[in-house]
């Protein structure tokens, strides 16, 4: 009597949590793309720092944190290399260089098969003077 009880009470709160525990990991996907993305953005400024005190602001490559970090334009270059190497993205995050419209460009995304893609884009500042941009699609990441 006292095992059927337990078990009918364990299966009322699986019933409960299970469709819960889907949320927690989409909520913890999206904030884990959220603090990527501040990363990313953080390296952005501390690039632009570094290469605003080099005088001939030849910023191809910089030695940041004991790092070759690639450069383009004033700004971290779209590739692993570049910023996502300043940005010490955790392993976890795939990484795709490509261009759009001619301007590379570097996504990183957590995809796992069961769910829609979590992932933002890096677009490299397209010439000088311009400013790189941090892309994120919207309705991802659930």
């Amino acid at each position: 009597m006292e095992l059927a009880l337990c078990v009918a009470v364990i299966g009322v709160l699986t019933a409960f949590l299970l469709p819960r525990v889907a949320d927690w990991k989409a909520e913890g996907r999206s904030i884990q793309l959220i603090n990527a993305m501040a990363s990313v953005n953080k390296a952005v400024v501390i690039f632009q720092a570094e290469c605003s005190r080099k005088p001939d602001r030849q910023c191809d490559q910089l030695l940041i944190h004991d790092q070759t970090i690639a450069g383009a334009h004033g700004h971290a270059a779209a590739s692993a290399d570049g910023i996502a190497r300043l940005a010490a993205l955790p392993p976890e995050f795939q990484l795709q260089e490509h261009t759009i419209d001619g301007v590379p460009a570097l996504t990183m995304s957590l995809a796992t098969p069961d769910t829609s893609p979590c992932e933002f884009t890096y677009l490299q500042a397209p010439t000088p003077g311009s400013q790189p941009a941090v892309q994120r699609p919207e309705g991802q990441c659930h």
